[in-house]
């Protein structure tokens, strides 16, 4: 067979050649692309023969464990029906990128791990928004052999084995990607790569977030009490939680954002150690109900809420009185209202104190 080879900008590659690697792949043809890391040779992942044969001409075993790249986000919750928090910190922060995530809950439930990847090289991309399916591209390279970050050592390699070499020149890293295994137990890098350690490990920490509706009343005394008492136990001072791992935030589901606490909740959590001068409220969002480990609503509308705008996020959501009775609002009322409220809360946070200092500890043993 011919290898037929298109030569692209590597930033703004044609749509003529784009679509043209699509439906090769559509087609059930073997396509060499360009990514920033390393080049790959991608095949359809729904196409068995085509797949088989990729591995043929890797040299690669059949069983070979095959990472799926996707054109953007919308595409994971076909592969993966259960993201862990640290998985989705390290999605917003490297995706695209050269960051490979092997989740250990894909769909179906007699499936193996399944590792997901989406590139940020412009052809990759534009390749793959245009595959019309999943694809799978392992580096261009005999199996043991170094990857190609060329053309030329692509061409070398495969010429006459593949449908179409997509020329994008030599790629922007020249190393392969981080491999890292993701469950809700723990995380360990299979592959060292063009992402070190060291910034993964930096997104380790757990977030514990308290959410009202507002954001200047019950939030915030929960979570300036929660910052007091469990600086106390740890023996550090409030600042310094983030470097025993723990983040402590407030938000809320009808906040404004930008102002201050109520100087009533200041108050009451002043006169019980704690601390809210440098309080300012912000709304509930995707990006903080994704990423925080614990969640606590001081009502069951917040619980319902929360809910509908993130099931996945159900599971870590729970009221903070353990029986799930609410705990009432204090806006408008007077002192007496919000010392009632600001010792129901102090009474309700033995629980999760506890299970932030032993994440604290747990932390620590890490490093």
């Amino acid at each position: 067979m011919k290898t037929e080879v298109l030569t692209v900008s590597p930033e703004a590659p044609s749509v003529e050649a784009l679509e043209r690697a699509g439906s090769v792949l559509r087609d059930g043809g073997l396509v060499v692309l360009p990514t920033e890391t390393v080049y790959g040779i991608a095949a359809r992942w729904d196409r068995a023969e085509t797949v088989a044969r990729l591995l043929e001409v890797r040299h690669s075993p059949q069983d070979k464990h095959l990472t799926i790249h996707l054109a953007d986000l919308d595409g994971l919750i076909a592969h993966v029906s259960d993201v862990p928090v640290f998985a989705s910190r390290l999605i917003r922060r490297f995706w695209p990128g050269p960051l490979t995530v092997v989740f250990r809950h894909p769909r179906g439930a007699d499936s193996e791990p399944v590792g997901i990847r989406i590139p940020s090289h412009p052809v990759a991309s534009g390749i793959l928004a245009r595959a019309g399916g999943a694809v799978v591209i392992p580096s261009a390279n005999r199996s043991g052999e170094r990857p190609a970050i060329d053309a030329r050592q692509v061409i070398e390699a495969f010429d006459g084995k593949v449908d179409l070499v997509i020329d994008g020149g030599p790629c922007r890293i020249g190393t392969a990607s981080t491999v890292v295994r993701i469950g809700h137990e723990g995380w360990e890098v299979l592959r060292d790569g063009a992402i070190p350690t060291r910034l993964l490990a930096d997104l380790d920490y757990r977030t514990h977030l308290f959410v009202c509706t507002g954001n200047t009343c019950r939030s915030p005394m929960a979570a300036g009490l929660f910052r007091h008492r469990l600086a106390r136990r740890l023996g550090v001072p409030e600042d310094a939680l983030p470097e025993r791992g723990i983040h402590v935030l407030s938000a809320g589901t009808d906040a404004l954002t930008g102002t201050s606490c109520s100087p009533m909740a200041a108050e009451m959590v002043a006169s019980m150690g704690g601390g809210l001068s440098r309080h300012v409220s912000q709304g509930v969002t995707s990006e903080l109900l994704e990423t925080s480990d614990h969640i606590y609503v001081m009502t069951r509308s917040h619980q319902q809420t929360l809910g509908e705008w993130a099931p996945e996020a159900g599971s870590r959501v729970r009221t903070l009185d353990p029986s799930g009775r609410d705990i009432e609002d204090p806006i408008g009322g007077g002192y007496e209202s919000y010392r009632r409220v600001a010792e129901k809360i102090l009474s309700f946070l033995d629980g999760p104190l506890a299970q932030a200092e032993q994440e604290a500890v747990a932390w620590s043993s890490r490093r």
